[in-house]
C-alpha cells in the first residue's frame, strides 16, 4: 500500500544541478526551510506519530510521508491555507514559509502530494496563489473517540451533560436531554460510555460529547478494543475486523447491537474506507426501521467527506 506523501524537491539552481551531498549556500538555505516546515506541520497534526521526515538524494528532496489516511488532516488544512480560510498560525506560517521557497528565482522546484498512489502537482497552486495569511482567529481541532469506565455521578448542569469519576477524575461529557434522562438508571453505579472527544491545535482537551452507553461490559469492552487499536497504517486489517464483528452480531441478528456498533462511525473524522466499508456491510439491512436513519447520517457523513477529499 502507499504511503501518503508530500514532496518538495530542490531540482537546480543558477549553478547547475542540485546534489543533496553537495549544496550551495541558497540551496542550502531554502532546503533547512523546507525540512522546518515540514517538521511544523508534522508536529502540529493530530497523527504526528505516525508521520515520518525523510530526505532524498536525486536532486534535494523533503519529504513528510505517513500511512494511508494520516495525512487527510494536513491535505485538509493546506486547501484551507491555500483558499485563506485558515486560522492556524503554525499551519499558515509553515506554508508561508514553503511559498516563500517556491517564489525563489534562484531555484528550480517542485512540489507534490501523493494521496491513495494518485500524484498531484501543488507547485502552481503555491506560486500563483496570493501571500499566505491567517484567517480570523479559530483554531483548528481534531476528534479522538475514548472508551471510559467509572460511576456516573451527576446528570444536569445549564447544558445537559453527565459526570463520570473515572479513578481519580472526574469527566463532564455532554448530552442531549434524553441522553441525560436515558441514562439515569446508571447513576451511582457502573457505567460504561463511548464518547467523542474534542482535541484543539496544542493537543488540549476542549470537550466531551456523549456517543454510547453500554448496559453491558463485554460489548463495552470488546468495542474498545477494537477501536482503541485501530492502526492507520493497516487499515486493511481493521476493515477485516469490522466485517468480523459485524458478522458475528447478524449471524444472531442481533439488528440492535449492530446499530450500536454502526452509531461509534456516525463520525465525520473517521477515514472515508473506513465509512464506506459500514455502508457496504449495513446495504442488506438498509429498510429495516432500527437501520434506516442511521445509516442515511451515515451516508451524509460518507458524501460530504468524500466531497472535501475531492476538492483537493
Amino acid at each position: 500500500m502507499f504511503d501518503d506523501k508530500i514532496v518538495i524537491s530542490i531540482n537546480g539552481s543558477s549553478d547547475g544541478d542540485t546534489r543533496l551531498s553537495a549544496l550551495t549556500l541558497a540551496e542550502a538555505d531554502a532546503f533547512i526551510t523546507l525540512i522546518s516546515s515540514l517538521r511544523d506541520l508534522c508536529s502540529n497534526s493530530p497523527n504526528n506519530d505516525e508521520l515520518k521526515i525523510e530526505v532524498k538524494e536525486g536532486s534535494a528532496q523533503a519529504i513528510l510521508k505517513g500511512p494511508p489516511g494520516s495525512m487527510a488532516s494536513i491535505y485538509m488544512d493546506f486547501d484551507e491555507v491555500l483558499n485563506g480560510k485558515s486560522s492556524d498560525y503554525s499551519d499558515v506560517n509553515s506554508w508561508k514559509n514553503i511559498q516563500d521557497v517556491m517564489l525563489s528565482e534562484e531555484l528550480a522546484l517542485n512540489a507534490i502530494f501523493v494521496h491513495n498512489g494518485f500524484t498531484h502537482d501543488i507547485k502552481d497552486n503555491i506560486i500563483n496563489a496570493k501571500r499566505f495569511r491567517r484567517y480570523g482567529n479559530r483554531t483548528r481541532t481534531s476528534y479522538k473517540l475514548e472508551f471510559f469506565n467509572g460511576i456516573l455521578t451527576t446528570i444536569g448542569g445549564k447544558m445537559p451533560n453527565i459526570h463520570v469519576k473515572v479513578e481519580d477524575r472526574e469527566l463532564v461529557i455532554d448530552c442531549s436531554e434524553f441522553v441525560a434522562q436515558k441514562v439515569k438508571e446508571h447513576l451511582y453505579k457502573d457505567f460504561y460510555i463511548a464518547s467523542w472527544t474534542k482535541i484543539n491545535a496544542k493537543h488540549e482537551v476542549r470537550e466531551r460529547a456523549y456517543c454510547q452507553v453500554y448496559k453491558d461490559y463485554s460489548e463495552f469492552n470488546k468495542y474498545r478494543k477494537f477501536l482503541t487499536e485501530y492502526d492507520h497504517s493497516n487499515i486493511d486489517s481493521f476493515i477485516d475486523g469490522m466485517y468480523d464483528i459485524s458478522n458475528e452480531l447478524l449471524d444472531v441478528e442481533d439488528i440492535r447491537a449492530f446499530r450500536r456498533f454502526m452509531n461509534l462511525f456516525i463520525h465525520g473524522s473517521w477515514d472515508l474506507n473506513v465509512l464506506k466499508t459500514m455502508l457496504v456491510i449495513s446495504y442488506p439491512f438498509r429498510d429495516r426501521n432500527e437501520i434506516k436513519n442511521i445509516r442515511h447520517k451515515l451516508t451524509l457523513i460518507y458524501r460530504s467527506n468524500k466531497t472535501k477529499l475531492s476538492n483537493h
